[in-house]
């Protein structure tokens, strides 16, 4: 009886081993797997395909994202505890640049609009950045629209993520997989007043 219980476990064994094998891990990206608000840090991930301005556009989307979180977070902050709470854009104006981000929707019974419209000011740089998309949901469409602008001289680009990383931001950009991918964060404490 033990002689066929030991083989019994053994096989069991055997084959645990075998198909833990045959799984293949799929990792995630390094930047989107690390790139989590925590106590210390405001966190935002941002994603962007190839293409012209792809960088750009992945900057302004990091900063948007980052100013929705916070924008989130500094309402419930204020709500719960009265602190004095600086926001994302009062810290950027503090330090000579200006970031403002709208987003809008209409929505009616056959048909949807959702747009974001960003800018960002720094130094002599005027960056805008629109997206529009729009469902037509009688005929089953989804259109999307993308305008960037940006001063013509390639140096505005890391001119303002230095500028960032000198204010207290860290920018950790990684083109993978055919995709641009960034991390935009800042400590908390430099939000708080």
């Amino acid at each position: 009886m033990n002689k066929s219980l030991i083989l019994f476990a053994c096989l069991i064994i055997t084959s645990l081993s075998l198909h833990s094998q045959s799984i293949v891990k799929i990792e995630g990206s390094e930047i989107g797997n690390e790139c989590h608000n925590n106590r210390n840090y405001y966190k935002q991930y941002a994603s962007e395909t190839p293409g012209e301005n792809a960088k750009g556009i992945l900057l302004i989307k990091a900063l948007r994202n980052l100013s929705d979180l916070i924008a989130i977070e500094v309402s419930v902050m204020k709500a719960s505890n009265g602190e004095e709470i600086i926001t994302l854009d009062s810290h950027l104006k503090r330090h000579g640049l200006d970031f403002t981000s709208i987003s809008s929707r209409y929505q009616g019974t056959d048909f949807e609009d959702y747009s974001t419209l960003s800018k960002l000011v720094c130094n002599q740089y005027i960056v805008r950045y629109e997206f529009q998309r729009k469902i037509n949901k009688a005929e089953q469409t989804q259109t999307y629209k993308e305008v960037f602008h940006a001063p013509k001289t390639t140096s505005w680009y890391n001119e303002v993520t230095k500028q960032l990383e000198d204010i207290g931001f860290e920018y950790n950009y990684k083109y993978e997989e055919n995709i641009h991918r960034a991390c935009i964060s800042i400590r908390k404490d430099l939000i708080k007043k």
